[in-house]
């Protein structure tokens, strides 16, 4: 015979987490997700030594660079993203969801509408 099975009691519910420490999280997320491009220059700059800061580039290596670094940033964006995830800091995901997709918006105007 199929009997239905007894309903469970829920568990305890987890400790919920601050509202204010989950801003703080998501604040220095966004700040740090927003500063990666920055890091993200200054290895492009190694990488490519070739490039000099100071001198005007041409329009297809200045979009092409611009989009290699916040290509780059957003890579490094996503480890931190599971990292926060990993170590159960939500507020941190957050904002470096946030500031990743501010990112791809980035890449795709420089892609398809900068000139």
């Amino acid at each position: 015979m199929n009997r239905p099975s007894p309903q469970r009691r829920p568990g305890p519910m987890p400790p919920r987490r601050s509202n204010k420490k989950t801003n703080i999280e998501f604040i220095l997320g966004l700040t740090l997700g927003l500063l990666t491009p920055v890091f993200a220059i200054a290895i492009l700059l190694e990488y490519y030594p070739r490039v000099n800061p100071n001198e005007p580039l041409d329009h297809f290596t200045q979009v092409f660079l611009y989009s290699r670094v916040i290509i780059f940033a957003v890579v490094l964006n996503a480890a931190v993203f599971f990292a926060g995830l990993r170590f159960n800091r939500e507020g941190l995901s957050r904002g470096i969801l946030i500031a990743c997709i501010i990112c791809v918006l980035a890449v795709a105007y420089l892609k398809f509408f900068y000139e």
